[in-house]
């Protein structure tokens, strides 16, 4: 059933030597085998695992949750619980690992402005929580680069941070960008993807257009759309 051998004192277990009248330790028989199977078991235990891992990497690394977390888990596939209380305990992690995910507040869907080739979009995370945790903020985009990557930020207590992210545009055109959350290791996304809304002034404009458009006056969003390196006077002329 994919058990593997652990010692005792692991599960928090300790052996004592009972002697009989004599001074001679007493024997005992175990039974070669238990009612019913612990392949349910076994298998909560090994996703439970998985999830408390996820969870914890958003913690710091100094909380003793996740060694508390370990050692409960541990316990799942023996006889000192019953099946009942394994299905109760498995309860009450799932909903401490769901309050810790749920602590990080991801902004709604926004519109943001690309004034050239390279900008950066602030991103906003909160920790409605009563620790710190960190997160993995990643956003995606077909017409877009993100030089930085997936970028860990770690949110004290009560407070948000804002994370710049840096883009840099590849082709002219509307840009649809998703925006997602993770936990550090990449286990579970938090919340749903966010869609960043394009609104008339979310181009990527080429700066030979944009300075061609704007040589009198500052790009405004109403002033400029996007055009392609080398677009002909008369389509300049008619961005406007």
């Amino acid at each position: 059933d994919g058990l593997e051998p652990v010692r005792l004192d692991t599960l928090g277990l300790r052996t004592a030597t009972i002697l009989d009248l004599g001074g001679q330790p007493l024997g005992a028989s175990l039974p070669t085998s238990v009612d019913g199977s612990i392949r349910e078991r076994v298998v909560t235990a090994q996703a439970l695992t998985v999830e408390a891992d996820d969870t914890a990497s958003m913690l710091e690394a100094s909380t003793t949750r996740s060694a508390q977390w370990r050692r409960v888990i541990g316990l799942l596939a023996t006889s000192a619980l019953t099946d009942a209380e394994v299905v109760d305990v498995a309860a009450e992690m799932r909903a401490e690992f769901a309050a810790i995910r749920g602590a990080i507040e991801i902004p709604e869907a926004f519109a943001f402005t690309l004034t050239g080739r390279r900008s950066t979009v602030p991103i906003k995370i909160t920790n409605n929580g009563d620790v710190p945790l960190s997160v993995l903020v990643r956003l995606s985009s077909p017409k877009l680069l993100f030089p930085d990557g997936p970028q860990l930020v770690t949110v004290e207590p009560g407070q948000f941070a804002e994370v710049m992210v840096r883009i840099e545009a590849r082709s002219n055109g509307d840009s649809p960008v998703t925006l997602e959350v993770y936990t550090p290791n990449g286990g579970s996304l938090l919340g749903r993807p966010v869609p960043l809304r394009d609104s008339a002034c979310t181009r990527a404009i080429s700066s030979s257009a944009a300075s061609a458009v704007n040589s009198h006056r500052p790009p405004t969003c109403a002033a400029v759309r996007t055009l392609p390196t080398g677009a002909s006077a008369g389509q300049r002329r008619s961005a406007h």
